[in-house]
């Protein structure tokens, strides 16, 4: 997994792309040891970008979430 891709998620990037959390679920999120917290923050920061209302954007971004929360 990208840890630039890992770091804007936490960061709350609003402009990562549907493609950019693919990779996110797709890479291994489970090497890492992650604040839930800090997942939660960022999360709340993307749940603003503009791609919130597309469904295939907010499927995978529930996915990545779950993923790094667990």
């Amino acid at each position: 997994m990208s840890n630039e891709l890992l770091n804007r998620f936490l960061a709350g990037d609003p402009t990562l792309s549907i493609d950019e959390l693919s990779t996110l679920t797709d890479d291994g999120c489970e090497d890492f040891t992650l604040d839930a917290n800090a997942v939660r923050e960022g999360a709340k920061k993307i749940k603003d970008s503009p791609n919130r209302f597309s469904v295939s954007y907010q499927k995978q971004f529930t996915k990545v979430f779950n993923r790094l929360i667990s």
